[in-house]
């Protein structure tokens, strides 16, 4: 017998600790499980312009396919110059609480530098294409993202890939953008207590990188309490 149909509506979930379109739109948005978007597949490879994003965007996921018997690649293609070793560290250690086998590759481009396009760009997508295995299922950033990294880190992403090659999207910082023409497909993802539990612990290893977000004054630290609060948002991409 088929399962019926679940709609995972906001009054059912914890209260998040910000708003926004995204956010708005959640309300009636489809719900989903990690068995659905991994429909099978034996790898999931996550492409993050920043490290820390893979936790805080998708941890619960990686948790949940790791636990599944996927095997994961995390793929980060920036750095901060003076905390290279420490941000390294860190997301090693919070693999380690997600995904105990996961590859970290680290492509190491200094921040806010990602190419838009020309030789550099074509440079990393060629260096990004092995490292995208034909198999996997693909997490991108959402090339709407306000972040510049992260939306050229989608441009990357795609480059490496084939043009009909399908892709999911996570939504990092676009999630609280007061208006914002939120496309068709938005999906939660419902994710068991074991996951999310993983994902705390985890968030908890990336303490440089939070602190870094919370002093900038644009992730203040109810916001990045809002992703363990708010199910994971994914969108075809």
């Amino acid at each position: 017998m088929r399962a019926p149909r679940m709609i995972f509506r906001r009054r059912d979930a914890p209260r998040p600790s910000t708003d926004g379109a995204f956010l708005r739109a959640a309300d009636g948005a489809l719900s989903t499980t990690a068995a659905r978007i991994m429909s099978g597949a034996s790898r999931l490879a996550v492409i993050v312009a920043r490290a820390g994003d893979e936790t805080l965007c998708c941890g619960a996921l990686i948790h949940a396919a790791a636990r599944g018997g996927a095997r994961v690649d995390v793929i980060c293609l920036t750095q901060g110059e003076e905390t290279m070793r420490a941000r390294h560290d860190e997301t090693a250690d919070a693999l380690a609480c997600l995904a105990p086998d996961a590859t970290l590759h680290w492509i190491g481009e200094p921040e806010k530098t990602l190419p838009a396009r020309g030789r550099h760009f074509d440079m990393l997508a060629r260096r990004l294409q092995p490292l995208i295995a034909p198999e996997a299922t693909v997490l991108l950033p959402w090339p709407g993202e306000p972040c510049v990294d992260l939306a050229r880190g989608h441009a990357l992403g795609r480059a490496a890939m084939a043009a009909d090659r399908a892709a999911l999207c996570y939504l990092a910082e676009a999630r609280f953008l007061p208006k914002a023409q939120v496309p068709h497909g938005l999906r939660l993802l419902t994710a068991p207590p074991a996951s999310i539990a993983a994902k705390r612990r985890a968030m908890s290893q990336h303490s440089g990188r939070c602190g870094e977000l919370a002093a900038s004054g644009r992730t203040p630290p109810a916001m990045l309490e809002h992703f363990l609060q708010h199910p994971e948002l994914y969108l075809p991409g």
